[in-house]
């Protein structure tokens, strides 16, 4: 509108333009860019949840992430954050990879060992994330980077000697500066571009408003306390978010168990999601949609806790299923009718959009069907 738009950079717009190009100027081709990048996370989060944990995980994992609420609604939203999320996924899943996670095979991140990645697949891993500043400016490099870090920071010292070379060994090992070199190589040139067409106007406003400033202080009137994203996660992971304090406990405990060999997969799922959740909670400015990028870091640690709960395998001793819904069939039957009802009935009426809420919670309703079935079965077997 002969405006210049400083609030984010072109890779929604160029998703738009490819929409459009396909299905013509109107509602479909402004969304359908969203809708298939947050497929493609969910099949990102799957495989991820495979390598790190096991097929059984990663399966629960995809499915958290697809029923849940937010993924729902930020998946059909033309923004900037679909994007982001795709490919700061694609960013951790590399980083598994990179790092040689397999389920049952120790790798590079378990105790022990200090993570290491070879120059190939942390140039795959920057390239990731410089889409990711693309979508929604340098957060998609310095967040993702932060979260190897922090798990590379586990692993040194928990592995053996604990020392200060050791700690600086397991830093060197995800190779951060062929990351930031790679980013840097996919985003820059579109960032210098539009620094010389703006004469430094565009740049100027975007980092210094829209980053440092949204940062600093409440914009717009989105602010928050830091129980602002607890808030948002509860509703965000629903139905799912029914077990979210159960979940919590329990990745802590695994990750208080020195003999567990899930520790040091789930201390990286645990660093995706500190980094994430805690970076925006320091924030002036808050938005629900800021800390999608953990959703796949909260499904993978939720489906850890509902494989262990379905095969008897829960932690505490507390976590156990409902005295009426121990048989299969009224497992499978009620469980989900009587959890989703349960927190329908409390929501407030009228409530604007409770019949797409409903709509969602069916779709958690069916998954954890699913779940059960499929751990019933194999129970049998």
């Amino acid at each position: 509108n002969g405006r210049l738009r400083v609030e984010k950079p072109p890779l929604v717009n160029w998703l738009h333009l490819a929409g459009f190009a396909l299905c013509g100027r109107n509602e479909t081709g402004a969304r359908i860019g969203s809708a298939l990048l947050t497929i493609g996370t969910c099949l990102l989060t799957w495989q991820i949840g495979c390598r790190l944990l096991g097929p059984s995980v990663g399966l629960l994992s995809g499915l958290v992430l697809a029923t849940c609420v937010w993924t729902a609604v930020g998946g059909r939203a033309a923004t900037p954050d679909a994007p982001l999320v795709f490919c700061t996924t694609l960013a951790f899943y590399l980083f598994v990879r990179g790092c040689g996670f397999r389920a049952g095979i120790p790798a590079d991140g378990a105790d022990g060992h200090t993570p290491a990645v070879s120059l190939r697949a942390a140039a795959a891993i920057g390239a990731a994330c410089g889409a990711a500043t693309l979508a929604k400016g340098p957060i998609g490099l310095v967040l993702p980077l932060a979260s190897f870090l922090l798990f590379a920071l586990f692993a040194a010292w928990h592995g053996h000697p604990r020392s200060l070379p050791s700690l600086w060994a397991g830093l060197r090992g995800i190779r951060p500066g062929m990351i930031v070199l790679a980013a840097v190589a996919v985003a820059a040139p579109w960032y210098v571009w539009v620094a010389i067409r703006t004469d430094g106007a565009w740049l100027r406003d975007f980092l210094l408003v829209h980053n440092v400033g949204r940062f600093a202080a409440p914009m717009e009137g989105h602010s928050g306390s830091l129980l602002y994203y607890p808030a948002v996660v509860a509703v965000g992971l629903f139905p799912w978010s029914i077990v979210l304090a159960a979940m919590l406990a329990h990745a802590a405990a695994i990750l208080r168990s020195p003999g567990d060999e899930r520790r040091g997969p789930l201390a990286l799922v645990a660093s995706w999601m500190l980094v994430w959740i805690g970076a925006f909670s320091c924030a002036g400015t808050k938005l629900p949609g800021y800390i999608w990028p953990a959703y796949p870091a909260l499904a993978i640690a939720t489906a850890v806790l509902l494989d262990d709960w379905a095969g008897g395998r829960a932690v505490f001793s507390w976590l156990h299923m409902p005295r009426g819904f121990r048989s299969p069939r009224a497992t499978t039957d009620h469980a989900p009718d009587h959890a989703i009802g349960l927190v329908m009935r409390r929501l407030p009426q009228p409530l604007p959009g409770t019949g797409a809420v409903a709509e969602y919670a069916e779709l958690g309703n069916f998954g954890m069907r699913v779940i059960m079935s499929y751990q019933i079965g194999r129970a049998h077997v």
